[in-house]
């Protein structure tokens, strides 16, 4: 039975190395994924900043145009005012030239803060795409390291895959079915070596008895508090030279 569950013990630390290595192949890409993250942060912030640059610079074209066709306006109504001959008409038209001059202000007003916004925008902008680019070199440079990474783990695993298939003729149907139900439960450590006369799986002491018929390794054991199969490596004999 000891041969059996050797058998077991082996397709266990197999097992265990397959688990690590994939754990390793999932936190290996953490590097990347947060370059991959900031990147899109960038060209989310990219994709905004040029929509307001283009509504600034269509508000600064309107707001020209604007300007353009009430200077034109308060020409012609300048030109005009020369020609009023009732004092009524002529107040009502320097009324009118003068909301015209006030709004043409405000308007020249408006698309000067607008060629600051487009600069600034422009600037930023500038800025953003550098950052960008920078954070690309940054992520292909990880990722040639990531799929290297992942290479060398996929070529440890298909190792121990093959290996794993050879140690499973070895072992008995009934023991595999039983490793098999208790791997995922009890975290892939199935096997539980003893320790004097501890279960290492669960730190419980096993009863006299049943430490004593471990030791035999006659039989199969299991814990009685976690159901882990129970595993005493062979006490090695003192050779004659150790017992003189």
């Amino acid at each position: 039975m000891r041969t059996h569950i050797e058998s077991l013990l082996k397709l266990q630390e197999i097992d265990l190395s397959i688990r690590d290595l994939n754990e390793k192949k999932t936190a290996a890409p953490v590097r990347v994924n947060l370059l991959t993250e900031k990147k899109n942060d960038i060209e989310q912030e990219l994709d905004a900043l040029n929509n307001n640059l283009q509504d600034a610079q269509r508000h600064k074209i309107d707001t020209e145009d604007e300007l353009a066709i009430e200077t034109e306006h308060l020409n012609k109504s300048q030109q005009k005012l020369m020609g009023i001959k009732t004092n009524r008409e002529y107040q009502a038209l320097q009324k009118e030239i003068e909301d015209i001059k006030v709004a043409n202000k405000v308007r020249e007003d408006e698309i000067l803060k607008l060629v600051e916004t487009i600069e600034n925008l422009q600037q930023t902008i500038a800025q953003k795409r550098l950052a960008a680019e920078q954070i690309e070199n940054e992520l292909n440079a990880e990722q040639k390291i990531l799929d290297s990474i992942l290479a060398e783990l996929d070529g440890q695993i298909q190792k121990l895959e093959a290996d794993r298939n050879n140690c499973l003729p070895n072992i008995r149907k009934d023991l595999l079915a039983r490793y098999n139900l208790l791997k995922d439960k009890r975290n892939g450590m199935v096997i539980a070596t003893v320790n004097n006369p501890a279960c290492t799986g669960c730190n419980i002491n096993l009863p006299p008895q049943l430490f004593n018929e471990l030791l035999k390794g006659n039989k199969l054991h299991t814990c009685p508090s976690c159901q882990r199969i129970l595993y005493h490596p062979p006490i090695e004999k003192p050779s004659d030279a150790e017992q003189k």
